[in-house]
């Protein structure tokens, strides 16, 4: 979901960089790293934002709050 998403998205990036670094030896692997970051980024805030979910959603089912208080952990994330 992430190259899905957010690769397409930073295709001008991708091409401005390859612009900048076309003549380089090591263009190809400078290019790699950069796409390879930009998931591995979109993938740890992705995981730390699931982490965060679920402690808030423990955390409202311990204070025994209604179910359909889900949404305060989206709030919250959000915030």
């Amino acid at each position: 979901m992430t190259v899905a998403m957010m690769l397409p998205t930073s295709f001008p990036l991708v091409l401005l960089f390859h612009r900048i670094i076309r003549d380089r030896a090591n263009a190809a692997g400078l290019l790699l790293l950069l796409v390879l970051g930009y998931v591995a980024s979109w993938l740890l805030c992705g995981v730390f934002l699931q982490v965060v979910n679920w402690f808030l959603r423990a955390g409202i089912s311990q204070l025994l709050w209604p179910a359909n208080v889900g949404w305060i952990s989206g709030a919250f994330i959000l915030i």
